[in-house]
C-alpha cells in the first residue's frame, strides 16, 4: 500500500475508522468524505491483513436489499475494534463481541 510503514498504515487506518464511526448517521457530513475514508480503512486493513471480517447477520442483511457482494457483507474494521462494524458500503451493525478491553486512563 503505496510507500507507508505498517505502523503508518495503522496510523492512516486509525484516522479513516475514526472518521467513519464519526460519520455515521450524520446527514450533514458530504458522502465524499466518508466514502473516501471507508476505502481507506479497506484498503489499510486489508493491507495489514486484521480485518475483522465479522458477516453481517442474515436479519441485518434482509434490511439491504440489492447487496450481492459477499466482501460487502463482512466487517473491515480491524480485529477488535470497539463499537458497531462496518462493511466497504458504510452499513452498520451489532456492536464488535471481540472487542479489546478499554485500558484505564
Amino acid at each position: 500500500m503505496l510507500d507507508l510503514t505498517p505502523d503508518e498504515a495503522r496510523c492512516l487506518r486509525q484516522l479513516a475508522d475514526r472518521i467513519v464511526e464519526a460519520t455515521q448517521d450524520r446527514a450533514y457530513w458530504l458522502s465524499g468524505a466518508r466514502d473516501t475514508s471507508l476505502a481507506i480503512l479497506a484498503r489499510a486493513t486489508e493491507w495489514l491483513g486484521d480485518a475483522c471480517a465479522q458477516h453481517m447477520p442474515a436479519h441485518v442483511l434482509g434490511q439491504n436489499p440489492g447487496r450481492t457482494a459477499r466482501q460487502q457483507f463482512t466487517c473491515i474494521r480491524p480485529c477488535g475494534h470497539s463499537g458497531v462494524h462496518i462493511d466497504t458500503a458504510g452499513h452498520c451493525w451489532g456492536p464488535c463481541a471481540n472487542a479489546k478491553a478499554e485500558e484505564p486512563s
